[in-house]
């Protein structure tokens, strides 16, 4: 996406009663470039291409290029950059080296009539000998050892010192017992990961997930509340009582914490997308991951809800067309990530520069999808650990400051594009770095604590803080003794004094700023719960909420961008794009309208150049 301080604006500039300019955007405006879709990758330019593969069916070796596989469905990283490939259809375990070249680790057999697959056996061994039947799961031990789930052979089997032997279960011995792993039975085995402190989990389909301890005992976990037994993916994230374990399943992602064994399914992602349920996973964190979706042919990132910080779930198509996932079909196109095809991911692996390996199955091949921002807003009123290397601005508000983004095409992202492209203009005095806070449902009170208490000694320079009608309704809820809108109004306004004379005296700055809820705005903004949810009307009192909010920003003396007329102004024109959500009760910025008030923030702090006072 481009720098949002790219975006031309025709219109003069207006003043206010104070005579504080005011940044005006004339309908024109809105024909800026639209966000959404895949993030941007972290390197200009990085588009999504192919590490190995021909597209042809076939067990070949050699370079990366002209190597063939029949069905790879999982990668996984392992010692010095290697990615293992397992072949699911070619009964074969590869490796792709960093330097390009394919080998096959362990297993064989010859292709069938068809020349499409081959067919599955038995055998353990030296590892050219060694043979499996579908195998679905591969992990990476610390040592190196390689650990596949043998799922038609229903056991767990180990590459070692290149020798396969049967780590767990019985072969061809189907069953549900614990006990010793070469006791024990399992019926299919699929997903495989090993945890920090070395026990390897097993998502073992129509069983539940199971778990070989480093004593060797096989344990089946009942999982409470949730008793699903059909598993695909299993992966595990933190250590000790941080410890999370991810699922996959056709109900969705269930989050299982084994130190409690309680379990959380996250069966739809409400923040602008449907229902989720994809194939394979990998962590990024306690409450985010990226997922192959093999259905809709994309590679998604999920972010989590965590009540009452974040209260709603977020995914977004990192890679894959998004017009190729609406109709359910798939195919083969390298490029840029929003324009790349896949036909049935079904396995991913995290590079250690960021970068995605995807196991495209249907096609045959092995793809790198290039690393994208990660970065997210604050969630939790702690001190953010901001590098006094950088400007530091930190962009506080409700679940507005983050919604439905990734890090490339929400409004601090864009924001600190658009500075740091003009830096040498504007005279600010180091590179800038923008940290979002985002605290979903917050009053005025709990966010001006955050301010106080966690940034005064963070290493901030300045602080932007947003508001709308909605700040004052929650407000009102938390605190009733602070009777109706003008009470809160007057609360507010004595509330921004008081948080600038404090950061004043730690040599922060603070902007304020109004951020319109969509219902406010116009009509056709949120239209579809303006004329079925009644508390959205009458259309015009939404507009005289934030014109209130405006206001009391404006009497507080506190350095101001007034944003609300530009609004107003722009939806007067023609609209290529709703700045707003179109769900029933989207109230939020869509990708549009983050870029559209992202672009008022940047003229406003152009104007004020709150860095060189």
């Amino acid at each position: 996406m481009v720098g949002a301080s790219e975006v031309g604006y025709a219109g003069p500039e207006m003043t206010n009663a104070r005579g504080h300019s005011i940044v005006r955007a004339c309908a024109c405006a809105l024909a800026l470039p639209l966000a959404g879709g895949a993030a941007t990758p972290l390197v200009p330019g990085a588009v999504t291409r192919t590490l190995a593969g021909s597209g042809a069916a076939g067990n070949d070796d050699g370079a990366a290029a002209r190597a063939t596989f029949m069905l790879p469905t999982v990668v996984r990283y392992g010692p010095g950059g290697v990615l293992y490939v397992l072949d699911t259809a070619g009964q074969r375990v590869r490796a792709i080296s960093p330097g390009g070249q394919v080998s096959t680790v362990a297993g064989g057999g010859n292709p069938t009539a068809d020349g499409l697959a081959v067919n599955g056996a038995f055998a353990d061994g030296p590892a050219a000998g060694a043979r499996f039947n579908d195998p679905t799961g591969l992990a990476v031990g610390s040592d190196g050892s390689l650990y596949v789930a043998d799922t038609d052979n229903r056991c767990i089997r180990r590459i070692r010192n290149g020798v396969v032997t049967t780590f767990a279960g019985k072969p061809n011995s189907p069953g549900h017992d614990d006990g010793s792993r070469l006791a024990a039975t399992f019926f299919a085995p699929q997903g495989l990961a090993f945890d920090s402190a070395g026990v390897l989990w097993v998502a073992d389909d129509g069983v539940g997930l199971r778990r070989i301890r480093r004593d060797g005992l096989v344990e089946t976990l009942r999982l409470v509340p949730n008793e699903d037994k059909l598993f695909f993916d299993v992966a595990s994230w933190g250590r000790g009582r941080e410890q999370r374990l991810f699922l996959t399943s056709p109900s969705g992602i269930t989050i299982y914490d084994p130190t409690v064994n309680v379990t959380q399914v996250v069966r739809e992602a409400n923040e602008g997308g449907g229902t989720l349920a994809p194939y394979a996973l990998t962590p990024l964190g306690r409450d985010s991951l990226l997922a192959v979706d093999p259905g809709f042919n994309v590679l998604r990132y999920v972010r989590l809800a965590r009540p009452p910080a974040i209260a709603y779930s977020l995914q977004r198509v990192i890679a894959g067309s998004p017009l190729a996932a609406e109709d359910d079909t798939g195919g083969f196109r390298d490029g840029p990530p929003a324009d790349a095809l896949f036909a049935s991911p079904t396995g991913l692996a995290l590079g250690q520069n960021g970068d995605v390996a995807i196991a495209d199955a249907g096609n045959r091949r092995i793809r790198l999808v290039p690393a994208f921002d990660r970065r997210r807003a604050l969630d939790e009123p702690i001190a953010p650990a901001l590098d006094r290397a950088y400007y530091n601005i930190v962009y506080v508000g409700n679940s507005f400051a983050f919604w439905n983004s990734l890090w490339s095409d929400s409004v601090a992202g864009d924001v600190e594009r658009g500075l740091n492209a003009d830096r040498s203009k504007l005279g600010i005095p180091r590179r800038v770095r923008v940290t979002a806070a985002r605290f979903d449902g917050s009053g005025i009170t709990a966010q001006a604590s955050f301010i106080r208490e966690s940034l005064a000694d963070a290493h901030a320079d300045l602080v932007v803080w947003s508001f709308n009608s909605f700040d004052i309704g929650a407000e009102e809820q938390q605190y009733p003794a602070r009777h109706g809108d003008p009470e809160v109004l007057l609360y507010l306004s004595k509330t921004l004094g008081e948080v600038r004379d404090t950061l004043k005296q730690r040599g922060i700055g603070l902007v304020a700023a109004a951020q319109p809820v969509g219902v406010g705005v116009a009509p056709t903004e949120a239209t579809f719960g303006k004329l079925t949810i009644p508390t959205y009307r009458p259309f015009e009192s939404g507009l005289q909420s934030e014109r209130r909010v405006e206001a009391a920003i404006e009497t507080s003396t506190v350095p101001e961008i007034s944003t609300l007329s530009a609004f107003v102004e722009a939806e007067r024109g023609v609209r290529p794009r709703p700045l707003y959500e179109t769900t029933r009760g989207g109230i939020h910025f869509t990708p549009a309208g983050n870029a559209f008030y992202a672009a008022l923030l940047l003229r406003g702090l152009e104007r004020l150049k709150p860095w060189s006072g």
